[in-house]
């Protein structure tokens, strides 16, 4: 099989990009809701005294009527000027509290009642008393009473929307915290797994294989099971194996032949040897050449 050089590199990068973004996802969510929650508890207050601030109002007009009524009016204008701030600060936002503004549906649609009866209603009744005099402010503090605890009611169910708005945010950062933990704990499982089939495996087939050659057994041979780096370490590795059971094989046949090569050689430098001791000897010349001869037969 011919190995895809770096397809085992592109798997495990490909892995960790896909964890990764996985991660990152995950962070980006929590980091949302915690934006989400962030000022909520601040938005919260600010709706929730926003009661109070009404019924002190009401409470200054009712003191206005009996004394004081300069000084009550004072007051009663600064508490109107309060009442305006909170709610555009509840409506809008206020980074720098920080100050969650509205996003859940629930929560603008009643801020809008609440800020519509103000705008409507309340408001025109606090103007008119501070503009009035005598039974004109005692009307107009007959009238606020009367719409007062409307109007607070209307308050109260931005308050409770906050709340539960808060509390729904609250349950989704847990749940997706845990989903996190979950998520690290499938991951690492994944991860080993994938490390497992991919690499541990096949380098632990491969070095098995290489005890047992080390161990004098040639017929080792290892599955190739994929196209990447360590399937053309295998293929390597067989092809190695069958060249070298080729070579152990014929080996004895070549010293065999070697030998008898070796052999041969020695025969004929030692026929040489004993002619050549035997010239060197003195003797008559038809002795020499019955020696040679037989010695060449």
């Amino acid at each position: 099989m011919q190995a895809n050089p770096g397809k085992l590199s592109r798997k495990i990068v490909g892995m960790l990009v896909v964890f990764f973004v996985i991660a990152t996802g995950a962070i980006g969510m929590t980091l949302l809701l915690s934006w989400q929650l962030e000022g909520v508890a601040a938005a919260i207050n600010d709706a929730g005294s926003q009661r109070m601030r009404a019924y002190r109002m009401g409470h200054l007009m009712a003191r206005g009527l009996e004394a004081h009524g300069e000084e009550m009016a004072r007051s009663l204008s600064e508490e109107m000027q309060r009442f305006d701030k909170m709610l555009r600060d509840v409506k809008q936002g206020d980074p720098l509290r920080p100050l969650s503004s509205a996003r859940n549906s629930e929560v603008v649609q009643r801020l809008q009642a609440v800020e519509k009866t103000w705008q409507a209603t309340v408001r025109p009744l606090v103007v008119a008393y501070l503009g009035g005099v005598g039974g004109e402010r005692e009307a107009v503090v007959e009238r606020f009473d009367t719409e007062l605890e409307p109007f607070v009611s209307t308050i109260n169910e931005v308050v409770l929307a906050m709340e539960r708005s808060y509390a729904h945010d609250t349950n989704l950062l847990r749940t997706v915290q845990a989903a996190h933990v979950l998520l690290a704990f499938a991951g690492l499982a994944l991860l080993i797994s994938f490390l497992l089939r991919l690499v541990i495996r096949p380098v632990d087939v491969l070095h098995a294989g290489m005890q047992r050659m080390t161990g004098n057994d040639l017929t080792v041979r290892l599955p190739v099971a994929s196209d990447d780096e360590l399937g053309g370490l295998a293929s390597g590795f067989n092809l190695m194996a069958e060249h070298l059971q080729s070579v152990y094989a014929t080996l004895e046949d070549r010293v065999e032949a070697e030998t008898r090569r070796l052999a041969q050689r020695n025969r004929e430098l030692g026929i040489l040897y004993d002619v050549t001791s035997f010239f060197s000897e003195p003797a008559p010349l038809e002795t020499l050449c019955e020696g040679f001869l037989d010695r060449i037969k």
